[in-house]
Order: structure tokens, then C-alpha cells, then sequence
């Protein structure tokens, strides 16, 4: 029973384990084992032992198939330093060309730096008016627009001051002209009411004296 747990369990790991690359070098000692225990293992283990063993040597095999050679890294040579001879005529006059050549390599970088500086502080004032005549432009349009606007205020205030005047009279003249029409009507109707009276008593009168015949006869 311990044997048939522990082929379950080795199986189990196979197939656990079954895209490693480096399943061969893990089971080659248990391969080993195996079989070197195969002739003293009784009859009833004979089939696992056999099962187990075919198992573990396919997952060798088909992992050493999916394997792909290595590559060594490539490297660049490096390539070896290679001095001029030095003659003994020529030596000091090699020495002194070169550190003339580095003096006027050295003259030549401060030079273009000086340049290079120069070009940068003319641009950065080149700049620096361009933005002082852009802002004074602005400031002066600015201005403009706040005289023209402030005008035009001046001009409507003007307009509104005038057209009101011109209303407060129009309505003035107006409301004389309702008061003055309003009296005369009342003036009239003052007339035509006392000749209705006059009117209504006379007929009152004559109502009176018909009544007061009547009686009589």
C-alpha cells in the first residue's frame, strides 16, 4: 500500500512538473533507484514499478526533445592599443606638437564658448525688447479702447440726459393737456346735470298739477 501511495505521489510530481526544463537532471536519481531495485521488488509491485518507470523515462524524453541548444554570449574583441614608435630625434618635437595641438584645441572650445555665450545673451535681449515693444503695444491699444469706451460713456450720458429731459416734458405737457380735458367735461357735465334737474322738477310739477286737476272734475 506505502509503494502504490508513493508511485501515485512520483507520478503526481511528474506531471506537476512535466514543462521543466531541468526534469532529466531532478529524476536521474530516482531512475537510478528504480532500477536498481527492480530485481528484488515482488511480483505485486512488478506493474507499477514498470508504470512508473515508462512514465518518468517519456517526461525525460519529451522534455530533452523541446530543449534547445545553448548560445555562448558574443563578445566584441576589444581591439589592442597601438602606440607610434618614438624615435629619439623625434620625441620632443612629438611631445611639443601635441601640447601645442591641446593648447590650441583648448583656445579654440573657450573661443566658440565665448560665442556660444555671446549669441545666447544677444538672443535673450533680442527677446527681451521684442517683449517690452509686444507689451508697450498692448498697454497703448488697451489705453485707446478705455478713452474710446469712456467717450462713448460720456456721449451716451449725454444722449440719456437729453432724451429724459425731452420725455419729463413730454410728459408734463401730456398730464396738462389730461387735467385741462378732464375739467372742461366736468364743467359740462355740471350743466347737463342742473338742466336734468330743472328738467325732472318741472316734470314733477306738471305731474302734480294734472294729478291735482284730475281730482277736481
Amino acid at each position: 500500500i506505502n509503494a502504490e501511495y508513493m508511485g501515485k505521489l512520483v507520478g503526481h510530481a511528474l506531471r506537476l512538473n512535466a514543462n521543466s526544463l531541468s526534469l532529466p537532471e531532478v529524476t536521474c536519481s530516482l531512475l537510478e533507484t528504480l532500477n536498481n531495485v527492480a530485481p528484488y521488488l515482488p511480483c505485486s509491485l512488478e506493474v507499477t514499478h514498470r508504470n512508473l518507470t515508462q512514465e518518468i523515462e517519456s517526461a525525460v524524453n519529451r522534455v530533452l526533445k523541446s530543449r534547445s541548444p545553448l548560445w555562448w554570449q558574443a563578445l566584441r574583441p576589444v581591439p589592442l592599443k597601438l602606440y607610434d614608435p618614438l624615435l629619439e630625434g623625434d620625441a620632443k618635437e612629438k611631445v611639443m606638437e601635441q601640447q601645442q595641438l591641446k593648447k590650441k584645441h583648448k583656445l579654440a572650445m573657450r573661443q566658440a564658448q565665448r560665442e556660444v555665450r555671446k549669441d545666447g545673451q544677444f538672443l535673450q535681449k533680442a527677446r527681451e525688447e521684442e517683449d517690452q515693444r509686444e507689451d508697450e503695444r498692448r498697454t497703448k491699444k488697451l489705453n485707446s479702447l478705455i478713452g474710446e469706451l469712456q467717450q462713448q460713456k460720456h456721449i451716451l450720458g449725454e444722449m440719456d440726459f437729453h432724451w429724459q429731459r425731452t420725455r419729463n416734458a413730454r410728459a408734463r405737457e401730456i398730464q396738462s393737456k389730461a387735467s385741462k380735458a378732464e375739467k372742461q367735461p366736468r364743467r359740462q357735465e355740471s350743466a347737463e346735470e342742473i338742466q336734468r334737474k330743472q328738467q325732472q322738477k318741472q316734470s314733477r310739477v306738471d305731474y302734480m298739477a294734472e294729478k291735482k286737476r284730475n281730482e277736481v272734475e
